[in-house]
């Protein structure tokens, strides 16, 4: 068998593993082949944020709408927001750190607007079920923001 053969019996052999084992084939390169588990699904809205200081603070950008949700702040606080002028909004984080937020319930809208802590956020990993009724300048002003995944949404 040549190297030739061999090659691609073995990337024969990688690309039925993928498909028995459910990842995906992110992208193939002559010789190398990359690939990562499929992401769970999930209802939630999940979205990372970077504080640099310690005690910095992260407010939600809730316009007037109807909220009732739960809210994982990712440093172990769990928190329920029922409006815009809740009083566990804004967080506060006592170190400096990337943090993973999750959103489940009701979250009708989210504006950023080139304002408030927009420039925080890092990634959006999963838009989630939530109940969007409106996303009008959601995400204007986050110049920090490196990646967005719409994933599982009803929007």
């Amino acid at each position: 068998m040549t190297r030739q053969h061999k090659m691609l019996a073995a990337v024969a052999l990688l690309f039925l593993c993928a498909s028995v084992f459910g990842v995906i084939v992110r992208r193939a390169v002559t010789h190398r082949i990359f690939v990562s588990a499929a992401a769970p699904v999930t209802t939630d809205f999940v979205f990372t944020i970077e504080t640099t200081t310690a005690s910095e603070t992260f407010d939600l950008p809730l316009p007037a709408g109807n909220y009732n949700f739960q809210i994982e702040w990712g440093d172990g606080d769990i928190d329920q927001i029922t409006s815009n002028a809740d009083s566990d909004d804004p967080h506060t984080y006592a170190t400096a750190g990337t943090y993973t937020i999750r959103i489940s319930g009701l979250c009708e809208e989210w504006q950023f607007n080139n304002g408030g802590d927009a420039a925080k956020v890092r990634t959006v990993e999963n838009m989630g079920v939530v109940g969007w009724t409106a996303l009008r300048e959601a995400w204007y002003g986050c110049s920090g923001m490196t990646s967005f995944t719409a994933g599982n949404t009803d929007t």
